[in-house]
């Protein structure tokens, strides 16, 4: 696991993931899977997981001094050429990803559906005939579910319980503002 302390230059969503580089680390992309918290211009420490000569993985970011500009998306500034995820999109490039996104909740909804029946948490009651219609449609609710998840995660049930979660830490963000100086100096020589 690796340390450094530096000043934001970029920050936003990319093909796969979001993204924060630095201007200290030029042409050093740090990947996270959740949004950062931080901006152009900020102070961030960052502890990250080394993945290439060019890329990290972060484990955990710590925002040290705020730029009074606040946030700056820079992934709006630039036109990545992918589609959207919905389900909506009408391009070629959403229909494949929609196809792709099926493809993946299909298979996890199969392991699901395994996993269930071991448990014998549902029942299949019948011949076998009929035992395999009711778990056909308990694989297609499961894809179902899942695919309406990865398209829009913002309406999903695990999405909406970690979002209140978040909402209550965010609450007392504001205490966390006004310890900002304290932490700079709290971390201020463990960043390298």
């Amino acid at each position: 696991m690796s340390k450094c302390k530096g000043t934001v230059s970029g920050c936003g969503k990319g093909k796969f993931s979001y993204f924060i580089t630095l201007e200290e680390r030029d042409g050093f992309y740090f990947n996270t899977k959740f949004e950062p918290k931080c901006g152009k211009g900020d102070v961030v420490g960052i502890e990250y997981e080394s993945k290439a000569d060019n890329r990290g993985n972060i484990k955990r970011v710590e925002v040290l001094e705020k730029n009074s500009n606040g946030y700056e998306d820079t992934s709006k500034k630039a036109d990545s050429g992918y589609a959207s995820n919905s389900g909506s999109s009408k391009s070629a490039g959403g229909d494949r990803q929609d196809s792709i996104m099926w493809q993946s909740s299909r298979k996890d909804a199969l392991v699901a559906a395994g996993l269930i029946l071991q448990v014998e948490a549902y029942a299949l009651k019948g011949k076998p005939d009929e035992k395999r219609v009711q778990l056909d449609g308990l694989i297609d609710e499961i894809t179902a579910r899942y695919f309406a998840d990865a398209t829009d995660p913002r309406k999903s049930a695990a999405y909406t319980t970690n979002a209140e979660i978040e909402a209550d830490s965010d609450s007392s963000e504001g205490e966390a503002e006004t310890e900002t100086e304290e932490k700079a100096d709290e971390w201020g020589d463990e960043w390298d």
